[in-house]
């Protein structure tokens, strides 16, 4: 949810601005460092992963592209 609401807040659209494909979670970090995504979605516990963490950076938080996030799902 995160990612289709950063692209709309920066007017980028898939398939005009950008291409997004599926990869697991696991095979995702290998996919980032052979060079042939740009981005991934790093969600824990693949995230928090020393070797990720030692040739990425953070583009974005989800609490930057929908605000915080309550459990409660109240507010």
């Amino acid at each position: 949810m995160a990612l289709p609401a950063m692209l709309a807040k920066h007017h980028l659209q898939d398939k005009r601005d950008l291409t997004i494909i599926e990869v697991r979670f696991p095979d995702q970090k290998a996919m980032l460092k052979e060079g042939k995504v740009d981005l991934i979605t790093a969600v824990p516990p693949f995230g928090a992963d020393p070797e990720l963490l030692s040739f990425s950076r953070t583009l974005f938080t989800q609490d930057e592209a929908m605000g915080p996030f309550s459990p409660s799902g109240g507010g």
